[in-house]
């Protein structure tokens, strides 16, 4: 299984070979020391130089992987699409866990088991308890 390296670290290790090689005295070598001292292979380090200098960025933070930033926002996104969807009265169809819910009312105890109950099947509970722990339903996480 391939190491995975932050993207601060990334950025930083690139920041110090451009540093390192635009300095005459310590340019030759740059990449294999730099690596060296931060314990990463010089041809892994020497492929994130260079997918630096190609993207055109004048920073090395800027041209970190964009692509492991857009796999994050996705997955947060998809987490809150299905807390919605959770929350969303119309998905919570059943006549025990219809009034649980109320938009500002905390719910009853037996209403807050009757909504998990009933769509744990669909969603799972922890989810669902994930979902209702920022409601007025006020219940941990942990419980």
């Amino acid at each position: 299984m391939p190491v995975r390296y932050t993207d601060e670290l990334k950025a930083r290790a690139v920041e110090l070979v451009i540093r390192a090689q635009a300095d005459p005295e310590t340019a030759n070598g740059a990449i294999t020391r730099v690596a060296g001292e931060l314990g990463l292979s010089k041809e892994t380090l020497r492929v994130w130089v260079r997918k630096h200098r190609d993207s055109g960025k004048a920073t090395p933070t800027e041209s970190v992987d964009l692509e492991a930033e857009n796999r994050r926002l996705r997955a947060e996104l998809a987490e809150a699409k299905r807390a919605n969807e959770i929350l969303s009265l119309g998905r919570l169809s059943s006549r025990r866990s219809s009034t649980a819910l109320r938009r500002g009312v905390p719910p009853a105890c037996g209403g807050i088991v009757a909504v998990i109950d009933d769509n744990r099947h669909e969603f799972g509970v922890e989810p669902i308890v994930r979902s209702l722990s920022g409601t007025a339903a006020r219940i941990a996480v942990s419980s």
